[in-house]
């Protein structure tokens, strides 16, 4: 099956300011990543070629072009051929925060797709684009977990070892 995702969301800032939560993923001064999802890491600093996975998924980067693009190619689970990334587009007053997902999944992993990973994925990635949100608007966002996300996390919470937390706060810009 042919996948393909995108979430969005428009930020008022520069996209050398919005490049900054995508240059921390994963590090010690993490902003762009929920802190309630499985942690998101990397074998090295991020740039070409670094490995990194979260859960699941895992990948290395394909491309890294600041302060516009980091594609990652996905290299697990194997049946699933293809990229997600992070996209910066430049506006007038603003950028566009742009997440896609190009997969092609095979066999079984369009059903694991399907079922499990498609409703996880969009609740983690509005997560996400929450926090991107809050960070460049000094405002707070949320978004509302529907029912089925939120058993499925319970279902795979039980099945994975907690991961360490970092504090829920978001920490905003201060200046514009």
């Amino acid at each position: 099956m042919n996948v393909l995702n995108v979430h969005k969301r428009r930020l008022y800032t520069t996209p050398e300011d919005a490049w900054q939560l995508i240059a921390n993923l994963g590090g010690k001064h993490e902003l762009l990543w929920p802190d309630h999802w499985p942690g998101i890491r990397f074998d090295r600093q991020l740039g070409p070629g670094a490995i990194g996975s979260h859960g699941i998924i895992g990948y290395y980067v394909e491309e890294y072009s600041p302060p516009e693009l980091i594609r990652f190619r996905v290299t697990t689970p194997k049946a699933f051929d293809g990229y997600h990334e992070f996209r910066i587009l430049p506006q007038a007053d603003s950028v566009i925060f742009r997440h896609t997902v190009s997969i092609r999944t095979h066999g079984a992993a369009t059903w694991l797709w399907l079922l499990v990973i498609s409703p996880l994925h969009d609740a983690m990635v509005e997560d996400i684009m929450d926090r991107a949100s809050s960070y460049s608007s000094g405002h707070n966002f949320y978004s509302a977990h529907p029912l089925r996300v939120r058993a499925l996390r319970w279902l795979l919470g039980m099945l994975a070892p907690p991961h360490t937390q970092r504090s829920a706060s978001v920490p905003v810009k201060t200046s514009r």
